[in-house]
């Protein structure tokens, strides 16, 4: 069974973006950084988000 390169190369992109995102989401603040968490109520007042 052989599977097209591009079916594949499409899978692991999708699969590292929602990784990414998914990382991004679930931070935590770290030594005086602010989280997404932190910001979220923010970007939505200023950005009806």
């Amino acid at each position: 069974m052989q599977a097209d390169i591009n079916v594949v190369g499409f899978l692991a992109v999708t699969a590292v973006e929602r990784a990414i995102v998914n990382a991004i989401k679930n931070a935590e603040a770290l030594h005086g950084y602010k989280a997404y968490k932190d910001l979220r109520g923010i970007l939505n007042t200023y950005l009806l988000i």
